[in-house]
């Protein structure tokens, strides 16, 4: 069974952002960059004010999600949002690690935009056990839900809007825009060393070690692939990693590498 969304025409995206009398989103741009000049201590404390002034009228959680690298200290996600406690506690303890409504709208690549009754039937069809999903839908006793993914370099991101009635498609595609540019506004609160890692300069032989590094192909069989000596090619290694921010000072060469290429800068 395929999931019934909204239809979505990009088209629109533009009107969405710049009709000033849709529901508000127009000031996404706006109330996203307020946030920009806030100090980290406060940035948190103010995100459910801002998800507030995203979606009014209805209620919300979003799910800032670390993904796993190697190197990096692992954190667990950031819930936040208008929901009730007793629905972001069920979420975190039962649904966080395996979320298929989340799972099915990254795969998509696109909002999921349907009636609970609707998400409901597609969980039934496609989950074998979805006792604890369509149990949490339920409580929120709303009719109507958009699930919105987000996808950044080293974090992900899932937003939910709970409403009485259906959006119309630009409001669907704002709450995605929104869900994007919230992502891309909180991946250097909580990873501050990556806008000096995305500023590193890099030799076109030193991103051809990197990849192979982070390929996982030996030293040895780098340094015969570019006519150089094993020596060499650990010496680009040494030079690379006193490139890097001093966040990822100690992490090893080929985490590097791989950590690199994740971030899209080979």
């Amino acid at each position: 069974m395929t999931l019934a969304i909204a239809p979505l025409d990009y088209t629109h995206l533009q009107c969405a952002r710049t009709r000033a009398d849709d529901d508000g989103v127009a000031d996404i741009d706006r109330l996203l960059q307020a946030l920009r000049t806030l100090p980290p201590a406060r940035l948190e404390r103010e995100l459910t004010w801002l998800l507030g002034s995203l979606v009014r009228h209805s209620r919300c959680l979003f799910i800032f999600e670390p993904m796993v690298r190697a190197g990096l200290d692992p954190f667990p996600a950031v819930l936040q949002g208008s929901l009730s406690r007793e629905l972001m506690a069920l979420y975190e303890n039962l649904l966080r690690e395996h979320d298929p409504l989340a799972e099915h709208a990254r795969g998509e690549s696109q909002p999921l935009a349907a009636s609970i009754s609707a998400h409901g039937d597609w969980l039934r069809s496609n989950v074998r056990n979805p006792h604890n999903y369509l149990v949490w839908l339920q409580r929120s006793g709303a009719q109507y839900l958009i699930v919105a993914p987000a996808r950044g370099r080293l974090a992900r991101a899932t937003l939910y809007v709970f409403a009485e009635a259906p959006a119309a498609s630009a409001a669907v595609l704002a709450v995605y825009y929104a869900t994007q540019r919230l992502l891309a506004l909180l991946e250097p609160h909580y990873f501050p060393f990556l806008d000096a890692l995305l500023a590193i300069k890099l030799s076109a032989r030193e991103k051809d070690i990197l990849r192979a590094g982070a390929e996982g192909v030996p030293s040895s069989q780098i340094a015969l692939r570019m006519g150089l000596s094993t020596d060499a090619i650990q010496y680009y290694f040494k030079n690379i990693t006193a490139k890097v921010p001093s966040a990822l000072q100690g992490v090893k060469p080929r985490e590097i590498a791989r950590l690199l290429c994740d971030v899209d800068r080979l």
